[in-house]
């Protein structure tokens, strides 16, 4: 779904191998499980996200905040109402425009490029 497409990308974003909601019980808090320790890191983390966003984009060394369409990746499919959040497709279509103007903006001001058939076969 379309919140683990999110985790996953925070997690490849920081560099990390680990979900950044990942944490265990602890009983002195009162949280017996797992799912209660998990519900209150992602209402920690969406209560003030700049911080946590902070802390993924210093773990992947400043991907984050390099490429500002990835914030609004993570925080769309993060979004902890299900009715509010980016689905799967909508964050496919995002990131598709976002590289496609990266792509653009990276050849401008360079000439054409030959077109496939007309590229020399013999070259490297």
């Amino acid at each position: 779904d379309a919140w683990s497409v999110g985790v996953l990308i925070a997690m490849v974003v920081s560099s990390s191998g680990a979900s950044p909601f990942a944490v265990e019980a602890d009983w002195a808090r009162g949280e017996f499980s797992v799912e209660a320790a998990t519900s209150r890191a992602v209402g920690d983390a969406f209560r003030d996200f700049a911080p946590w966003l902070q802390r993924l984009d210093a773990d992947g060394g400043g991907l984050l905040f390099r490429h500002g369409w990835l914030v609004r990746l993570v925080l769309g499919l993060l979004t902890v109402d299900p009715s509010r959040r980016l689905t799967v497709h909508e964050a496919c279509l995002l990131a598709q425009r976002a590289t496609a103007s990266l792509a653009s903006a990276a050849s401008f001001g360079r000439p054409p490029q030959p077109a496939a058939a007309e590229a020399d076969p013999l070259a490297f």
